[in-house]
Order: structure tokens, then C-alpha cells, then sequence
């Protein structure tokens, strides 16, 4: 008798500020969760290097969640750094299979290098609000103000604040991707 082929899991990229030993202290519980029966890639903040091209470190800290950290080019600049970014990510969806895309954002800064890129739902978890932010550079709010208009959900501290404008009305993306 022939097995029925398995389908592709949802794949749920994570983009912090953090890295990912500080942060999965603190990660939100439904990302924990998805990564039972889900891919889940958390990108760490990019780290400039002597390297001739970009590249990814690549990390496996569970069966199910991977760890990167982009590696740009020392000395590049921000728009190229952005850039590349935006090709490593393009990179990583295309190397898994998946079936649904979630986008979860820990920042809004990611917005710079991934607001293109389509998603099947995005997640903004304004966990770091507890933080001072005082200090963020002033394109911080603008893509703050852009991911709040994207995000089809909506987290504060791991308590949801609001919810969709998409077709998965009534759920939130964790529940919508079997991971309640």
C-alpha cells in the first residue's frame, strides 16, 4: 500500500534584533509552539565581517527551529546591506519546502528588507516594547507605523492587541497554522 506523501509544513521566519540566546528566553509562546509541527527560522540581526560576499551562519537549535545570522561585508552600506538581506531571505524560502509562509517580526527595522517579499500572514509581536526605545533611529517609526497596517495579527508582550484584516478573520496566524 502506497503512504500518502506528507504534506509541507507552514514555514515561519522570525526576524529579531535580538540575538537568539537572549530572545527565545522571551520568545513568543506561540513560535515556540509552532515549531511542534512547524519550520521555524529565527534571523538574528546581521554581523559585518571580512567576507567577500553575504552569507549565512546557520545554526539548528531544536529539530525544528533554525538559528541564522546574516554575514555582510564589512565596510558596505546601508542600502547594500539592505539589499542583500533581502536576497539571504529570498535564499531561505526558496531552500525549504512549505506549504504557507508566516512572517513574524520582532522588529519593525526587518520591514526594510523583507516588506516585498510575500507572505501567507504576518505576525508583529511588539515584545520589545518593554525596552527603551528611545534611542531608535527615526525610520524605526516609519516602518513601526507600516508593519502595524501589514500585520494581519498583532502581539503586546504575548497578549494579541489586534487582529485581522485578512482572510484569516477570527483566528490568529499560530492557531490558522496548527500550533494552538
Amino acid at each position: 500500500m502506497k503512504k500518502p506523501a506528507k504534506k509541507p509544513s507552514s514555514l515561519f521566519l522570525c526576524f529579531s534584533d535580538r540575538k537568539c540566546d537572549f530572545a527565545l528566553e522571551e520568545a513568543p509562546r506561540l513560535l515556540v509552539k509552532a515549531a511542534q509541527a512547524h519550520q521555524v527560522i529565527y534571523m538574528e540581526e546581521p554581523v559585518h565581517e571580512l567576507v567577500a560576499r553575504p552569507t549565512l551562519k546557520t545554526a539548528a537549535l531544536t529539530q525544528h527551529i533554525s538559528v541564522v545570522t546574516p554575514v555582510l561585508p564589512k565596510g558596505i552600506s546601508a542600502e547594500s546591506a539592505i539589499g542583500f538581506q533581502s536576497g539571504l531571505v529570498n535564499m531561505l524560502i526558496a531552500a525549504k519546502s512549505h506549504d504557507k509562509l508566516v512572517f513574524w517580526y520582532l522588529t519593525p527595522m526587518a520591514m526594510a528588507f523583507s516588506s516585498l517579499i510575500p507572505c501567507d500572514a504576518c505576525v508583529y509581536d511588539r515584545v520589545g516594547e518593554r525596552s527603551d526605545r528611545t534611542n531608535q533611529p527615526p525610520e524605526f517609526w516609519d516602518w513601526d507605523e507600516k508593519l502595524l497596517a501589514k500585520a494581519d495579527v498583532v502581539y503586546r508582550d504575548g497578549k494579541k492587541t489586534h487582529g485581522q484584516k485578512s482572510p484569516y478573520s477570527n483566528t490568529d496566524a499560530a492557531r490558522l497554522f496548527g500550533a494552538s
